[in-house]
């Protein structure tokens, strides 16, 4: 359950292992926004309605959820969001609760409430018009997470229908998916997970059939929401200067949207077009070298969460024998080529869509644990023994 993308993927065991993916007849796979809207009417809107939604009343669409879940309400982290969601989040014996207003009144929920209606839409897959039964879930985590928010995450799985709930650590699915388990002993893996909502950098050590934490730095600061704020500014600021008048308050909801746009977009090309109504189309352009000035100072800060990881391992850089980059905005070329820079020219991996890897990691694993003891399914001991997942009769090649 990532931010601000929510996946869901399926393994089943028919004979042998199948892990779905969108162009797999088995089932199809889900990418869902991961946001939760509220109707007046209390109708409960997910995913691309909520994002719709959200353009017109965005304080009763809610986002971010994992950095509301299993924290306090005085916690910095949410105390210092609060100041930009648009949704409101009240005391509850300092824990965090989202109030809506309906046309009925208002209404409270718990972070893991809201979660699990996420969850279960996610869970409530078809497959030419027949509903897959899913009884138990993998579920990734940020390294970071604490015991307050693993246990959170889990509460609100259960909720959604689950019935045993295995938490793995996102570096190491990512690791999973790119096979690092089949390239020998003693080998080091940084993963470089850029996301919309969370920056981190983990480096893992593989010895023995086990995936060990080495270090880990994160900031949420560096994450991928900051680049569409830096989009936002420029844009209103150029607004203004062409108009006269500040930019509407109604109108930056949809702006971000625009702005998150134009930041994939660049991605691929050198140059891209933001458009907004108010009311007539104004229209302005935007260049990947303009984007790449308007963030080159948190380009350059993931390097030195990069430096601080080895340096808390007691590693150097030559130390280091592969790196995955994961996450939507691990795609930005600037930030790709800053990396290969930084290890002297070293390729980053390539095996996996770093939108997926996460994602990718967890169902291979979970199709492993569909077949262990469900005490040893929902264990949520941090590391990974990978042989005891790939030995037996599962062949790689079979994996998709």
């Amino acid at each position: 359950m990532d931010s601000p993308w929510s996946k869901i993927p399926i393994t089943k065991f028919i004979g042998r292992l199948k892990v779905a993916s969108p162009k797999t007849s088995l089932v199809r796979s889900k990418l869902t926004p991961s946001l939760v809207g509220f109707k007046e009417n209390g109708e409960v809107v997910i995913g691309e309605p909520a994002k719709s939604q959200q353009a017109i009343k965005p304080e009763n669409t809610v986002y971010d959820l994992k950095t509301i879940i299993g924290g306090l309400y005085d916690d910095r982290r949410i105390q210092q969001r609060m100041k930009s969601w648009p949704f409101k989040i009240v005391n509850n014996s300092n824990q965090p609760v989202i109030e809506i207003e309906l046309g009925s009144g208002t209404k409270k929920y718990t972070p893991e409430e809201i979660t699990s209606l996420l969850v279960a839409n996610l869970k409530s897959f078809d497959s030419n018009n027949k509903v897959i039964p899913l009884k138990n879930a993998v579920v990734t985590i940020p390294v970071y997470f604490d015991n307050n928010q693993r246990v959170a995450i889990k509460d609100a799985v259960k909720l959604a229908g689950f019935k045993y709930v295995r938490l793995i650590k996102e570096p190491i699915a990512a690791a999973t998916a790119y096979k690092m388990d089949e390239k020998g002993d003693d080998r080091k893996i940084l993963v470089f997970h850029l996301g919309g909502a969370t920056f981190d950098v983990t480096l893992l050590n593989f010895e023995s059939g086990v995936f060990e934490v080495l270090a880990n730095q994160w900031n949420r600061d560096s994450a991928g929401r900051v680049f569409d704020e830096r989009i936002v500014e420029h844009f209103s600021k150029l607004y203004k200067a062409k108009t006269g008048k500040d930019l509407d308050h109604d109108k930056i909801p949809k702006l971000y949207q625009e702005a998150e746009k134009a930041k994939i977009t660049l991605s691929d090309n050198f140059e891209t077009v933001i458009q907004l109504k108010d009311p007539e189309d104004f229209n302005f352009l935007l260049t990947r070298a303009t984007f790449e000035e308007l963030n080159i100072d948190i380009f350059q800060d993931t390097l030195k969460s990069v430096e601080q990881v080895l340096e808390d391992s007691f590693c150097n850089k030559t130390d280091v024998h592969d790196i995955i980059l994961i996450g939507g905005s691990s795609k930005i070329p600037k930030i790709r080529k800053l990396i290969k820079i930084f290890f002297n020219g070293k390729e980053s991996a390539e095996r996996v869509e770093p939108d997926l890897a996460v994602v990718t990691g967890a169902a291979m694993i979970a199709g492993k644990l569909g077949a262990v003891e469900k005490t040893t399914f929902e264990s949520t001991v941090d590391w990974i023994v990978s042989k005891l997942f790939w030995t037996g009769n599962l062949k790689h090649d079979e994996l998709k």
